[in-house]
């Protein structure tokens, strides 16, 4: 039963704590009236390079399916989905070995509030490593999350801030000594249009992680929190976005710290240097083919 549900659940990110840049809130809203059975369709996909990174960081390759599953009306919808992410190095004959690999699933009510969009649902993350090719530790991170995200539209900019609050319910690391057990974060974009497909976009956000201890190195939802910290994870990104009927491709210097890494047999925190490609097609209504409502506020001219 809960692989069938992994299976219907919408990937948010992958080994990035706090994701950037930011996608239009709207784009999984269904835009009609009354009941809408799977809505949208869409994803995205990257491709990565890292001048500098953690042990094992040369690149990495990420894939995402995104459904909108029901709609209820124009502001309401039940999104669902799924994504992997790559990471290698060079160490090996054909200088690409494969070393770790991240799933996330998610699965949410999104909610059109104010000038953005509200969302409630439950997050799973999981990450190990690949072929025995270094020492890892599997890491898990699953429990609820809630949070905001609203756009804003001052003549050639886009502006788009929001949060989100996640805590682990259900956990695992065998360092003992770092358990991740909530993640706060605020992020924030500005898109400054240089002509009708053409833009260049500044991300920044700052997460707040609480980390505790425990003799085991998995934790339920009734474990002791034991002695907490807070560990800082910022996050920045700036590049040109190309703008098209299709949806739109980033070309992105991208700079953030992570918790974990994952490899070794303690926690390894990372500070990671990428230059990023991402694809992000537009969301399409299954049932037409078409640009949907959400997306099609996405264009800009």
């Amino acid at each position: 039963m809960l692989a069938l549900l992994l299976c219907a659940w919408m990937a948010l990110a992958t080994q990035d704590d706090v994701r950037l840049p930011l996608d239009t809130p709207s784009r999984w809203l269904p835009g009609a009236e009354g009941v809408t059975p799977l809505p949208t369709l869409g994803g995205q996909g990257s491709l990565a390079v890292y001048p500098v990174g953690g042990p094992v960081h040369v690149w990495h390759g990420r894939a995402e399916l995104e459904v909108g599953l029901v709609g209820f009306g124009p502001k309401v919808a039940w999104t669902g989905g799924l994504s992997t992410e790559t990471v290698a190095d060079d160490r090996n004959s054909i200088d690409f070995r494969l070393v770790r690999l991240f799933y996330d699933a998610h699965q949410e009510v999104r909610v059109g509030l104010g000038p953005g969009v509200a969302h409630i649902g439950y997050r799973h993350r999981c990450s190990h490593g690949a072929d025995d090719a270094v020492p890892d530790r599997i890491l898990i991170r699953s429990g609820p999350a809630v949070g905001w995200l609203g756009e804003w539209r001052l003549d050639r900019w886009t502006l788009r801030a929001g949060g989100d609050l996640e805590w682990t319910l259900l956990g695992q690391n065998p360092d003992t000594t770092f358990q991740p057990r909530g993640l706060l974060d605020g992020v924030g974009a500005a898109e400054l249009h240089v002509s009708g497909s053409l833009g260049w976009t500044l991300a920044s956000g700052l997460g707040a992680l609480l980390v505790g201890q425990d003799a085991s190195w998995w934790w339920g939802p009734t474990a002791p929190l034991g002695p907490t910290r807070l560990v800082a994870l910022p996050s920045i990104a700036t590049g040109p976005v190309v703008h098209g009927s299709g949806g739109d491709v980033r070309a992105l210097v991208h700079l953030q710290r992570l918790a974990d890494s994952g490899v070794g047999p303690v926690t390894d925190p990372v500070t990671l240097l990428s230059i990023r490609v991402e694809f992000a097609p537009s969301s399409q209504p299954v049932s037409s083919g078409g640009t949907s409502p959400g997306n099609r506020s996405m264009r800009k001219n």
